[in-house]
């Protein structure tokens, strides 16, 4: 079977399509500034009090990129929490407040998890907001929401309500529009990012194809996605993928490299396959490098590929891809759309190189 860029299904247009839906997205906003500023500027200026991001399934890892993002952005608490949990445990984390702006997540606008947790939400959340994001201009987020006065329903491309089994282009377009959003009297600044990074992502697509292809006929049977912050959320959506992609014939995990010990050390053999996501923070250790240290240390020798905006670690690990060929900083919000790619790109290859379809690969 052939696992190369023209095998066409759903998956593979999902992934290619990215940079043309981030480009849609930014002119988007850009048009909707006025009302978006209307109905989000009094809210920002000491109106709330906490930012919930909430989300079902990979929509829950949205919200896991986002939240460091946007903690530092706006200087007031965010919390990043599955519908699952509002749903289960309403009460431990609803209790008592107030003056809240939620921002919901759902690709269809129709999962019931999310319609239930926005439910509830509205029940227990005093004077509180409501935007909610969504690729579906069918579904019941427009349909029964947009009216509302205290709800911004924010509708992205059609083309990002991904066909595919696992969300691809909606979850980039979920974070990338999130990013837009709370910059929207920022957008010049934000171009210039998004430039930046349409630049790398199209050199990714256009070349990442025979490598993948090598990394993939290695045959792991685990993978380990490793980032901090804004990487840590993205590391969370990839193992999912992966998870989804190969219907769970490969086992996978996300993890910090701060946390090498003894739990995630079993994890690791000859047979794992190792993405570690390099940020560009720099705190006073650095834990990507003392991480990749500790693997080479190790009896197991798993497959190491290290993901960076530059050069770095090339004598620490056996692959190393980096994606910032104008060789400026790009903040890692941004990173992760192209870093995201390697591992989208990777688990559909993989997902047929298993003999399986990746748009439905547990038919």
């Amino acid at each position: 079977m052939k696992i190369l860029p023209n095998n066409s299904c759903y998956t593979l247009e999902e992934i290619k399509q990215q940079p043309k839906l981030w480009q849609k997205i930014y002119y988007s906003i850009k048009s909707k500034k006025d009302e978006i500023n209307n109905f989000l500027t009094p809210l920002l200026n000491n109106t709330i009090s906490r930012i919930l991001l909430i989300g079902s399934g990979a929509s829950a890892y949205v919200g896991d990129t986002l939240m460091p993002y946007l903690s530092e952005e706006l200087k007031i608490p965010v919390n990043s929490i599955p519908a699952s949990e509002i749903l289960n445990n309403p009460y431990t984390y609803l209790k008592d407040l107030s003056n809240i702006l939620v921002i919901l997540y759902s690709r269809s606008g129709n999962t019931k998890e999310t319609l239930d947790a926005l439910n509830t939400c509205t029940k227990l959340l005093q004077n509180s907001h409501f935007i909610l994001v969504t690729s579906n201009t069918e579904g019941i987020f427009l349909k029964e929401y947009s009216d509302k006065s205290n709800f911004y329903i924010l509708t992205l491309p059609e083309e990002s309500n991904d066909k595919g089994f696992a969300m691809t282009s909606s979850y980039s377009c979920m974070v990338l529009s999130s990013v837009l959003l709370f910059n929207i009297n920022n957008l010049e600044t934000q171009k210039l990012y998004l430039e930046e990074t349409l630049v790398n992502s199209k050199y990714i697509l256009n070349t990442i194809w025979s490598d993948t292809l090598n990394i993939v006929r290695r045959n792991p049977s685990r993978v380990l996605y490793v980032g901090t912050s804004e990487l840590k959320g993205m590391s969370n959506y990839c193992a999912l993928n992966t998870l989804k992609l190969t219907n769970g014939t490969v086992y996978s995990l996300s993890w910090s490299p701060s946390d090498i010990n003894q739990s995630i050390k079993p994890f690791i053999n000859d047979n794992t396959l190792i993405f570690l996501f390099k940020s560009v923070s720099n705190p006073d250790i650095d834990y990507n490098k003392q991480f990749l240290d500790i693997i080479k240390t190790q009896d197991k020798k798993p497959f190491v590929i290290v993901v960076s905006e530059n050069s770095s670690y090339l004598d620490s690990c056996n692959k190393c891809f980096y994606v910032n060929y104008k060789d400026s900083i790009l903040p890692n919000i941004y990173l992760a759309l192209n870093y995201v790619l390697y591992a989208q790109i990777f688990n559909y290859m993989y997902s047929l190189h298993l003999g399986l379809s990746p748009d439905l690969p547990y038919s």
